[in-house]
């Protein structure tokens, strides 16, 4: 009987410890992601000279969405 009492504290004591360190992950994630903006990773170019992978179909369909 103080087995089954023991083991049903210890998983009550880690389902809580599992729980806090989601819930901190979660924030933690949650934090990071607004350091980070949305930025064109695209090359810069100068008029008339065009890099090659401009020309690629994904980049060129990514550029009008």
């Amino acid at each position: 009987m103080l087995k089954s009492l023991t083991d049903s504290l210890i998983q009550k004591v880690l389902k809580i410890i599992v729980s806090l360190q989601t819930l901190k992950m979660a924030e933690d994630v949650k934090k990071k992601g607004e350091q980070y903006v949305n930025y064109n990773i695209l090359p810069l170019y100068n008029v008339g000279v065009k890099p090659a992978i401009m020309e690629l179909p994904e980049v060129v369909h990514a550029q009008y969405m």
